[in-house]
């Protein structure tokens, strides 16, 4: 007798832990908790994704308009620089170290035998005027 009763007291006090461990939430009460912190949390990565594309878009800009500045300082002043002084020397060389390749080194600004800047931008009036100071003026050929 004793071991039966001590079986049903086992099985009162199992029984009763049980109860008492379980939340009186029901399930339904608790997918609704559950929803509700997925919203949230889908509403903050969607958050967290809008501010991520609005600072790549702000840093492409940024970025353009860097090395659009540098590109200029770069080489539009290289540019200007040329186009300022295409009619002068860089440094000059005595007449005829260079033989024929006088008259091709000089085209289309310079007096004969100027070094030219690739950047140049090459007229054929440009050519005649220069042939003319040429003639008319006595210049050591330069590179």
């Amino acid at each position: 007798m004793y071991l039966a009763t001590t079986i049903l007291l086992l099985v009162l006090i199992t029984e009763t832990i049980l109860i008492l461990g379980y939340s009186y939430v029901t399930q339904t009460d608790e997918f609704a908790k559950w929803a509700k912190m997925r919203r949230k949390l889908d509403k903050g990565m969607a958050d967290l994704e809008k501010l991520n594309s609005d600072i790549a878009f702000t840093k492409a800009a940024f970025e353009l308009r860097a090395k659009s500045v540098l590109w200029f300082f770069v080489h539009g002043t290289r540019t200007i620089i040329a186009f300022w002084y295409t009619r002068r020397a860089a440094f000059y060389l005595p007449k005829g170290w260079f033989g024929p390749a006088e008259w091709f080194l000089w085209m289309p600004l310079a007096p004969r035998g100027m070094y030219l800047d690739r950047n140049l931008v090459k007229e054929e009036k440009m050519c005649c005027v220069n042939i003319e100071f040429y003639i008319h003026h006595d210049v050591f050929m330069c590179i």
